[in-house]
């Protein structure tokens, strides 16, 4: 019998194999993303991928070019987000 965070895996063969499950827990349970961190990558994310594609899109249009040519070149911003990150 498998005592407290253990886990019991049974084969074919009725052998048994005990796998430490504790220190697991013990470890993503004491340790919680920082508030400040989760904030700044939300507030990342939003002004990359839609408030700096919106304030482009909207100066592109205010210099005269067409909503097509607009909407690429503001597609830029968050192309070069997505590869900076996935390096």
């Amino acid at each position: 019998m498998a005592r407290r965070g253990q886990a019991a895996l049974a084969t074919s063969r009725k052998a048994r194999f005990v796998v430490n499950t504790g220190r697991d827990a013990r470890r993503t349970a004491g340790h919680t993303p920082a508030k400040g961190g989760r904030v700044r990558s939300i507030a990342m994310i939003v002004i990359v991928y839609v408030a700096a594609p919106v304030a482009a899109y909207s100066l592109l249009r205010s210099a005269g070019m067409t909503a097509v040519t607009a909407l690429l070149l503001s597609g830029v911003l968050p192309a070069l987000g997505v590869s900076r990150c996935c390096r």
